[in-house]
């Protein structure tokens, strides 16, 4: 065969490619050179070992093939070129580069001289790594505190690992764990997942699996949910893996903080699979139909009425009760979201009963506050204020600020339904704080969310966005549809209030995208805002539409959160405007009638939207022509609304208020209510009352 021969032109040994190498052996028998197929890295290895076997000679710029080609084995795939190179390697070698092969494609110096135990009559590791790398199998990684290297493709290092016979894989994966754990003590937290792999690929399940778990619990905290997930997966597998019996308890631990996960994601069907799961590790079973969660409401609400009244002698504090309390109470929140009551109010009190078994104050704590925040939305006030103050009872003073942070969330969110908004913005700060400087991402999300809802119902407009942009900012990286989905919303909302349009139009189309993972909260949040929108931008078909859909949702399926007031409400208050345009249509009293009913439901479940009804029923009657009854309501709209120290309800109030009333006392409330408007953040509002007060 005639040899081909190329100039090189001062390439060096990586500069050659699938073009290169068809210049150099031209119309060789090489089956290898049509297998490369355009992949330039495939054609890169071929070169790489034909200047390896000495096959490729280099005289002045010039490269030429010499010596038969036959022996070499590259008619196989990339992997199998990648073979030969490191058959061509002297013994110590091959061995060195098959060690380094199982820390991954990433190779610590550190560790690889600690698990390879060179015989005396072999070359000093760092001689063989220097032929590695002049062979460029090995790459230096440049800028490192310590010696590394990089595989110089994922593809290189998984074909020499795959060359390892099981038994050595698992040797040499039980070797780097060992290293790990002795060498890198001071920051083990940072590598335990990694570590776990390894025990895993070791078949050293035990330990596997308790790396795992803690990998996934902290990664929980972190607000990873989607690593967490693989993490608490990755555990399970390696307990079911283990000999001997199973360790129940312990998985139904792994499967509630895997449930936890899935429901930050918005896998909510996900989520409660996996808490069932975790009460059938403990022997506890769910009902499967509507009868047999009646019953066993039925069965738990007699329980804990037996326990508040007769004060019955408790059980010795068992931590299977605390678990099964933890395990409830995420259930609980996941019928919340699914809008399935019944589930909710159950899991809720076999929460509360399972805790009052439990040697757990602070689970105690949150399963009652979880139970006070059912009571409130089944409009049972009285009881959701008692079992508040039970939650106070069980919860140190001296509690680390890191342990408040749920409960702190929990009453919060009570507080808000009932306007008790200055405490419940003391709460959630306290919580932004702890879960800052904890790290804990995901706690500290919820805090800038609920702090965004708060502050702006308490009429701080600028404090509210600023909480609601670095809410936006952390969601739109959280790759978590609910959490985007919420954070659309909020700067929707924003943008409604200060009669930015097209911007809110385009921030709840946005998050209607995003519904599928949500609840029916947020579908009313939602409709009845961006209703409003269209209606405030001129296009009363596409508002009268959106209101309907909205109100059908609202009748199906009520909110559970104090924070749909506005969607709520905007659904009343688009049919109403409708009805007092000039285009009105037959339906839109008898709409706006059904949608100030759903108010009125919603009303009963969080107090702070009393104002608010007052004044749509205010309109109502002002429509059928009783003006008399429409101005008293509307006048303990403003007295409710300056009671709860609602800057935007009084804003309303007066506005409306002055279209009841003539002369001096409507100047006295469009001058209020220009003022009110621009304290809640509502330029466009104060700009219509100081017009109106300018025509009056």
């Amino acid at each position: 065969m005639k040899p081909a021969s190329s100039s090189l032109r001062g390439t060096t040994r990586r500069d050659f490619n699938t073009s290169s190498v068809s210049v150099l052996i031209n119309a060789a028998p090489i089956s290898s050179i049509h297998r490369a197929a355009g992949n330039p890295y495939y054609s890169e290895e071929v070169v790489a070992i034909l200047l390896d076997a000495g096959r490729l000679a280099v005289t002045d710029r010039q490269c030429a093939v010499v010596g038969p080609l036959e022996d070499l084995s590259m008619d196989g795939s990339l992997e199998s070129v990648i073979a030969s190179r490191v058959d061509l390697l002297k013994p110590p070698e091959q061995h060195t580069v098959k060690v380094a092969s199982v820390q991954g494609r990433r190779v610590a110096y550190d560790m690889l001289s600690g698990v390879r135990h060179l015989n005396p009559e072999e070359p000093p590791l760092t001689d063989q790594i220097a032929e590695l790398t002049r062979r460029e199998i090995l790459l230096p990684l440049e800028g490192e505190p310590t010696w590394q290297f990089l595989f110089k493709h994922l593809i290189t290092q998984q074909a020499i690992y795959n060359r390892l016979l099981f038994a050595q894989r698992r040797e040499l994966h039980r070797a780097v764990a060992q290293w790990m754990e002795e060498h890198l003590a001071g920051e083990i937290t940072s590598h335990e997942a990694l570590i776990g792999s390894h025990w895993s690929l070791a078949e050293h399940h035990d330990k596997a699996a308790a790396c795992l778990e803690r990998a996934g619990e902290r990664s929980l905290r972190g607000g990873a949910d989607r690593e967490t997930i693989s993490l608490l997966e990755r555990a399970l597998e390696s307990l079911h893996k283990l000999k001997g019996p199973r360790d129940r308890p312990r998985e139904a631990r792994i499967l509630r903080q895997l449930g936890d996960a899935h429901r930050r994601r918005g896998a909510l069907l996900d989520s409660e699979q996996a808490l069932i799961n975790a009460l059938a590790c403990l022997g506890e079973s769910w009902p499967k139909t509507t009868a047999s969660v009646g019953l066993r409401l039925m069965i738990e609400m007699l329980r804990q009425l037996w326990r508040r009244t007769v004060r019955a002698r408790s059980a010795a504090p068992s931590e299977r009760d605390t678990e099964l309390g933890y395990i409830h109470g995420h259930l609980s929140q996941i019928y919340f979201f699914l809008n399935r009551p019944a589930e909710m109010v159950l899991a809720s009190t076999r929460a509360v009963n399972a805790g009052e078994r439990s040697s757990d104050r602070l689970q105690l704590a949150e399963a009652y506050l979880l139970f006070s925040n059912v009571m409130g939305i089944m409009g049972l006030h009285r009881a959701a204020r008692s079992y508040g103050r039970l939650a106070n009872d069980c919860i140190p003073a001296d509690l680390p600020a890191a342990q408040r942070m749920v409960p702190n969330e929990l009453r919060s969110l009570y507080l808000g339904s009932i306007a008790e908004l200055a405490e419940a913005e003391m709460r959630i700060v306290e919580m932004l704080a702890a879960s800052r400087a904890i790290g804990d991402e995901r706690h500290l999300r919820e805090a800038l969310s609920l702090l965004g809802i708060v502050t702006l119902m308490r009429g701080d407009a600028e404090q509210s966005r600023r909480y609601r942009d670095a809410f936006f900012e952390r969601a739109m990286q959280a790759n978590d549809a609910q959490t985007q989905c919420w954070a659309w919303i909020e700067r929707a909302e924003h943008d409604l209030r200060r009669g930015e349009l097209e911007a809110a139009i385009e921030g709840f189309a946005t998050a209607t995208s995003l519904l599928g993972t949500v609840s029916s909260t947020e579908r009313a949040w939602i409709a009845g805002q961006l209703a409003q929108a269209h209606w405030q931008s001129g296009d009363p078909a596409r508002a009268r539409e959106i209101a309907t859909r909205g109100l059908a949702d609202l009748i199906t399926a009520p909110p559970t959160g104090f924070y749909a007031l506005e969607g709520c409400a905007g659904i009343a208050d688009v049919f109403l405007s409708l009805a007092e345009g000039p285009a009105a249509a037959d339906s839109d009293r008898r709409q706006a009638a059904k949608a100030l009913k759903r108010l009125g439901i919603f009303t009963r479940s969080f107090p702070i939207a009393r104002a608010r009804l007052l004044l749509m029923q205010a309109r109502l009657k002002a429509l059928a022509g009783n003006r008399g009854k429409a101005q008293q309501l509307a006048r303990k709209a403003l007295e409710e609304a300056t009671r709860l120290a609602l800057p935007w309800d009084t804003a309303l109030a007066n506005f409306h208020l002055a279209w009841l009333t003539d002369g001096s006392a409507r100047r006295a409330h469009l001058e209020s209510a220009a003022a009110a408007f621009n304290s809640a953040g509502a330029p466009a509002m104060a700009s219509r009352a100081r017009e109106a007060l300018s025509a009056a």
